[in-house]
């Protein structure tokens, strides 16, 4: 009986380790798809509409690890917002020809300013510049 439990045990492991797996390429994936997305409203309409912006996944220790990098206290929100803009923006400047980069900025930067807007949102200066740096 003690071996059937071990070979029990060793296989629910495997299945968690798994499932870690699954859930780390789930969400990479999804980052993948969000930021695709970006990609195809710009294509499409030469603008990023705020909704699209705000869909893209950012994680809680995304959050943590950029409150450590800037050294200052803002609300989850707006750090949030903040790395969704410079995740997208970095995918346009990433995808778009050199001519079309300063455009694409702009677009992702007045999703975000209407993203804010209806979010309540202020933006300080500092995280505003950082965005497609």
């Amino acid at each position: 009986m003690a071996v059937q439990t071990g070979r029990l045990e060793t296989t629910l492991d495997l299945m968690r380790e798994r499932v870690i797996r699954l859930e780390q390429e789930s969400a990479a994936l999804r980052a993948d798809l969000d930021e695709i997305a970006v990609e195809l409203s710009w294509q499409a309409d030469q603008a990023v509409s705020p909704h699209t912006l705000q869909k893209i996944a950012v994680s809680e220790s995304e959050i943590v690890g950029y409150r450590k990098l800037i050294g200052a206290q803002f609300p989850d929100a707006v750090l949030r917002l903040t790395l969704q803009a410079h995740k997208a923006a970095t995918r346009l400047k990433q995808s778009v020809h050199a001519e079309e980069r300063q455009a694409a900025l702009g677009a992702v930067m007045a999703a975000f300013h209407q993203a804010a807007t209806s979010l309540r949102l202020t933006i300080p200066d500092e995280l505003e510049a950082a965005i497609g740096d």
